[in-house]
């Protein structure tokens, strides 16, 4: 390592610190504000109806597992809990500077979709081991109801909730959030993968856990969830015959990239 090199360690070691301290305190006024908001317009605006109430952390460190609805979702899951919930969210929200600086100040944790999201990582590390309660659509982004089982989750909750070790609570979110319709929102009872944290996974298992924590999602309106064969393939992924998962051989992978060509 270079001298440069070293020297740049505790300025980094700096702004790290400095952003997990954001993230974790924010803007306290401003957070209560939102949330006595978010409580008002959640009352008088959707008729939402809470089941499950007695599965609510009063504290982390936990992950909330939700599908994803609407944008509503965050404001009315937020109001039923008294602990701050730390949302991951897509960095797509942070790029205005006005809006961005907001959802920094609320403690969403902004996350790069479609890679390795090393900042998103340490953030939600960070939130973790200060005992706060991590948020995360596993689905990524809103999912009509009919596009369920055809939308591919990612695997992240899956990877944090193996390496920290703590405890999942599924959130089921029932309804569109049309005004004064009814909406349902479910909360389940806690789990843990049953992972080793100092096993290295495939991404056929990493999908295997996540396919586990949306299954247990959807338990709590008697779906049955399971990813389409159409959705496993567009990740090069199949399904044995035993139910288990695994990674597209080379061959298949050719053969789906020419059926794909074809139209079929």
């Amino acid at each position: 390592m270079t001298e440069p090199d070293k020297a740049a360690q505790p300025q980094k070691a700096a702004i790290a610190n400095k952003d997990l301290h954001t993230l974790i305190h924010g803007h306290r006024v401003l957070r209560m504000m939102a949330k006595a908001v978010a409580h008002f317009l959640t009352v008088f605006l959707f008729r939402v109806q809470f089941e499950g109430l007695e599965h609510l952390p009063e504290h982390g460190p936990v992950l909330l597992a939700a599908n994803h609805t609407s944008l509503w979702d965050i404001p009315a899951i937020h109001m039923r809990l008294k602990p701050w919930i730390y949302w991951v969210s897509k960095k797509e929200l942070f790029q205005a500077p006005v809006v961005g600086s907001f959802f920094n100040h609320m403690g969403c944790i902004p996350v790069d979709r479609h890679k390795v999201d090393l900042h998103a990582a340490r953030g939600i590390f960070g939130a973790l081991d200060a005992g706060k309660i991590v948020a995360i659509f596993p689905q990524a982004t809103r999912v009509a109801p009919e596009r369920v089982l055809e939308h591919l989750p990612r695997t992240g909750i899956a990877h944090f909730a193996i390496k920290t070790g703590v405890p999942i609570v599924p959130v089921l979110i029932d309804g569109d959030f049309k005004l004064w319709h009814r909406n349902r929102i479910v909360f389940g009872p806690s789990f843990k993968l049953a992972a080793n944290p100092r096993q290295r996974y495939s991404h056929a298992d990493l999908m295997t856990f996540t396919i586990e924590i949306m299954q247990k999602i959807y338990d709590l309106k008697g779906f049955d969830y399971h990813l389409s064969d159409q959705a496993l393939l567009s990740d090069h992924l199949v399904r044995q015959p035993d139910g288990t998962l695994a990674m597209q051989t080379a061959a298949e992978q050719d053969a789906w990239k020419l059926l794909q060509k074809l139209g079929r």
